[in-house]
């Protein structure tokens, strides 16, 4: 694959086959101590932002195992492999030359779904993934202080974290006050860390 190809952005059809990859490997059998690990595209794309924007580096996590918990699919052969992990490879690098060229681009991959013959937007798979990847530097993303605290606040509301929060204890106003300051608050945090680095 070329590097050019390393940072193309996935197509629709390739997200939708991932998202059935990460969710269709799991066993129907409930397993109550295992660690199913990412179960969407959209949870996936919380939690390689995460590893992008913040202080921790994706060549510094086993994000492969971290990915697929307890529940690696058993591959077809070596073609299969390769293809889920060279789309997942894309998908990192093309979240992180986002970030790191232009930001004010930036956008979340939240998933959508129908309700009654309207389309809507739901952040939480997102923020679960996106605070996955916080949890495993917990510390130094206390390192941020009072400012990082509050920027994440938003993305904790729609996570396990917290009880989903944003859901269960806000007004209809605080929730759209909450939806709309995910992706300007993680470019703040993406900025954040990367002066951080140089200083």
């Amino acid at each position: 694959m070329s590097t050019t190809e390393n940072f193309l952005p996935l197509n629709p059809d390739e997200l939708d086959w991932l998202d059935r990859v990460l969710y269709e490997r799991l066993d129907e059998e409930e397993h109550e101590d295992a660690e199913e690990g990412i179960v969407s595209v959209a949870e996936l794309d919380g939690f390689f932002t995460a590893l992008v924007s913040g202080p921790l580096r994706a060549e510094d996590v086993d994000w492969w195992a971290l990915v697929w918990g307890d529940f690696e699919p058993e591959w077809e052969n070596e073609a299969e492999f390769n293809t889920v992990l060279n789309l997942m490879q894309r998908h990192l690098n093309t979240i992180a030359a986002t970030l790191g060229e232009s930001s004010e681009e930036f956008e979340p991959l939240f998933m959508e779904y129908e309700e009654e013959g309207e389309l809507f937007l739901s952040v939480d798979d997102w923020c679960e993934g996106y605070i996955r990847a916080v949890e495993l530097a917990e510390k130094r993303w206390n390192g941020g202080g009072e400012a990082m605290r509050k920027l994440l606040t938003p993305i904790r509301a729609f996570s396990s974290q917290t009880n989903w929060r944003a859901h269960n204890r806000s007004s209809e106003a605080e929730f759209e006050q909450l939806s709309a300051a995910l992706a300007p608050n993680v470019r703040r945090i993406y900025i954040y860390w990367r002066n951080a680095e140089r200083h």
